[in-house]
């Protein structure tokens, strides 16, 4: 159950009282606290009625764990969103831009992120700007308030982007599929998902140096490091991925071993062998 609404629900209803609960924090939920009328206790109450409390990276176990101590008397688990089937199917580069309706000679650059501040997709469109190239396209995939705002830039700057809007994951991994290179300029993330569905796909990537994505990302073996919000280095991390195609290689074929071990059937296992433990029972 996510740690709110839910958790509050399940915590104060007589009928769950025997029944083991798994309190599981997804991101945002993990600062709802900050919000709510005396939030701080609410969620002490509903920590406390759970037996165990999951989150899906060591980053926002860190977090919660500074407005909520008490995490360390809890049986806390650490288990990763696993990547679905979608992502770990081989598409052709080729047969994707075809379907997409792609030139061969561009170089896509692919973004995947609600079209929010905290994602700060400007900071691509301004790298882009700096990079002046026209072969280069840039892929912003999701929705959201900043649309109108990241379209205007591009259309100032005379930039070549494509905001295909919110996919089902059959399409989004035609997007993977087709670009060359993935980048997300995230100012902050519970976990990364759309990184590691990148990674999956055999993208060489450039993140963000935040939390998260420090976790899976070792500069220069399976993708870049960037300084979040600072266009001139993304600028030049993505030129030397352009000029260099060996290096994009290798990074993509590390980035491919990583992600392929944490699929969901081992985030199945992993929620299995915790229920077992808190029932008894084979699940």
């Amino acid at each position: 159950e996510f740690a709110f609404p839910s958790g509050l629900i399940t915590c104060l209803l007589p009928k769950f009282k025997k029944v083991p609960k798994v309190l599981v924090f997804h991101g945002s939920d993990a600062y709802l606290w900050k919000k709510l009328p005396f939030g701080k206790k609410v969620y002490q109450k509903i920590i406390w009625s759970s037996d165990a409390v999951v989150f899906p990276s060591e980053f926002l176990k860190e977090e919660a764990a500074i407005f909520l101590p008490q995490f360390d008397n809890k049986k806390v688990k650490i288990i990763p969103r696993g990547i679905t089937e979608s992502f770990l199917k081989p598409v052709g580069k080729r047969e994707a831009r075809q379907k997409l309706g792609i030139p061969e000679d561009v170089f896509l650059v692919l973004s995947v992120g609600n079209l929010i501040e905290v994602k700060n997709h400007l900071t691509i469109l301004k790298a882009a700007a700096l990079l002046k190239l026209e072969s280069l396209l840039i892929v912003l995939v999701g929705e959201g308030p900043m649309r109108f705002k990241i379209k205007k830039y591009a259309e100032e700057k005379k930039l070549k982007v494509i905001l295909p809007g919110a996919l089902v994951e059959k399409e989004l991994a035609r997007w993977y599929a087709a670009s060359d290179v993935f980048v997300t300029s995230s100012l902050r993330e519970s976990y990364g998902i759309a990184l590691r569905e990148a990674m999956a796909m055999g993208l060489s990537v450039i993140a963000s140096d935040i939390p998260p994505h420090r976790e899976i990302i070792e500069e220069g073996r399976n993708g870049l490091i960037c300084r979040a919000g600072d266009e001139k280095e993304l600028s030049e991390k993505i030129a030397l991925l352009l000029e260099n195609p060996e290096l994009r290689k290798r990074l993509a074929n590390n980035a491919r071993r990583d992600t392929n071990i944490i699929t969901m059937k081992y985030t199945v296992e992993k929620y299995c062998g915790l229920y077992r433990e808190l029932t008894g029972r084979e699940v």
